[in-house]
Order: structure tokens, then sequence, then C-alpha cells
């Protein structure tokens, strides 16, 4: 993809967490995914623009976002963006979005996006952990009594 970052004069922006944990997946269908959002954001950006990915975790999940400072998402489509066939463009067969949501869905994460017309849009995939953080929880205050159901302090 780098030739056409290239040529649509689009500045790539990269932010990676430290220590961003392992996810468990397919990963030609998560390669398959993230191209596919990337693609969608420089198509949004035909004459330039920026394209940020940025990669983080937390104790349950790893997530990626991918924005653009494109044309951003009509709000009457945003609720026809994931159905197989819908496109906007003159070239495209409406599937990429379907695609990329049933390959999060399989890897048992989920797909947000928030779009604002003519300000751009951001997709954000959310998958699991491989080893989840486990915390403990803080030890109960000794100061605290348990009530049991007749009144009385255990």
């Amino acid at each position: 993809m780098k030739q056409e970052i290239t040529d649509r004069k689009i500045q790539l922006e990269f932010y990676w967490g430290e220590n961003v944990p392992q996810i468990k997946g397919d990963a030609n269908q998560l390669k398959q995914a993230f191209y596919n959002l990337a693609r969608n954001a420089m198509q949004a950006m035909p004459t330039g623009g920026k394209l940020t990915i940025r990669c983080s975790a937390d104790d349950n999940f790893v997530m990626l976002s991918v924005s653009d400072s494109g044309c951003g998402i009509k709000p009457e489509n945003m609720q026809k963006i994931f159905r197989p066939f819908f496109t906007t463009k003159n070239a495209g067969t409406g599937l990429g979005l379907m695609i990329v949501e049933r390959i999060v869905r399989e890897h048992g994460g989920s797909l947000a996006v928030d779009s604002r017309e003519n300000a751009g849009t951001t997709f954000t995939i959310s998958l699991p952990r491989r080893f989840r953080l486990v915390r403990g929880l803080p030890a109960p205050d000794e100061q605290k009594q348990i009530q049991t159901k007749e009144g009385q302090a255990e």
C-alpha cells in the first residue's frame, strides 16, 4: 500500500502502545480485515489527508484503530455500512466492511465506528488478549462488618 499512500499524498502516523500483548487468531484473516480498513480510509482521502493507526491494550482486549481525515460517513448511511453490497463508491463491491465485521466477530472481538461528515472516520477493532490479565480484588476492609439476614453482624 506504500505506493498508493505516496500517490494520494497521505500522511501516515502510527501510535503503538508499549508491550502490546498477543492475540490469538488467523493471521491471514486479520491481515485482510486491517487491509480493508486501511484501504477504505485511503479511498476516503483521494486528494490527501492523514491516516492514523493506533494500537493499545487493556486488561482484556487489544484495540487497533484506523482513522482518516476524509469525507466521513453520512448519518443516513451508518446503519447500512456493514450490509453486503452496500457502497457509496463508483467502483466497489460493498463487501469490505461486511468482511471486516465478520472476521472480527469470528475472533471474539467487536468493531466500533465513529464518523463525522467532512471530518473523518475511525474504526476500532477490539480483540481478546491471548492471555487475559487477572487482577485480584483488594482485601475487604476489616472495619466493615457484613450483616446477615437477621441483622446480626458476622
